[in-house]
C-alpha cells in the first residue's frame, strides 16, 4: 500500500529528526510500542509551527515511499541492478529512489516498479486529523 501526503514541498530540515524517530520499515512501525511516544515527541518539537509540521509530513512520506520500494524489491529477491534492468533504467536510479531524502518519486516510475515486481500500486487520500484540517481560502 502506498500513501502520499499532500503536504507542502520544501525544507528537508525535518528529515534528520524523522530518521532518528522512525524505524527501518513500515512493519516495524506498526509493531513498535514506542511509536506513540515518538509521535508525541514530534508534536512537542514542532509545536505550533505549521510549516515545520508540513515539512515533517512530506519528509515522512518520502521515507515511507523509499522504504516501500526497497521492501518490495528485496521481497522479490532482486538486486537494484536487476530491478533497473526490468524497468529499463540503471542501478543508480533505483538507489536514488530508495534514498529517504529523495523527493522526486513519480507515479509513472512507481507504476513501472510495481509492474516489474508483479504488484499493484495503490494511492489513497487519507483524511487528516481534525486538528490539522484548515478551511480552503
Amino acid at each position: 500500500m502506498l500513501l502520499f501526503s499532500t503536504g507542502c514541498e520544501g525544507s528537508t530540515k525535518p528529515l534528520a529528526l524523522l530518521r532518528l524517530l522512525m524505524p527501518a520499515s513500515n512493519r516495524e512501525l506498526d509493531s513498535m510500542p514506542g511509536m506513540k511516544s515518538n509521535s508525541r515527541m514530534l508534536d512537542r518539537l514542532t509545536g505550533d509551527d505549521a510549516a515545520l509540521k508540513s515539512g515533517m509530513a512530506a519528509a515522512k512520506a518520502d521515507i515511507e515511499v523509499a522504504q516501500m520500494i526497497h521492501a518490495a524489491r528485496t521481497g522479490a529477491g532482486l538486486s537494484q541492478r536487476e530491478l533497473a534492468e526490468r524497468i529499463g533504467t540503471r542501478q543508480p536510479v533505483i538507489a536514488r529512489l530508495e534514498t529517504a531524502d529523495y523527493q522526486g518519486h513519480s507515479l509513472t516510475m512507481l507504476r513501472r516498479i510495481a509492474s516489474a515486481l508483479n504488484q499493484r500500486l495503490e494511492v489513497r487520500f487519507v483524511p487528516r486529523k481534525p486538528s490539522s484540517i484548515r478551511p480552503l481560502r
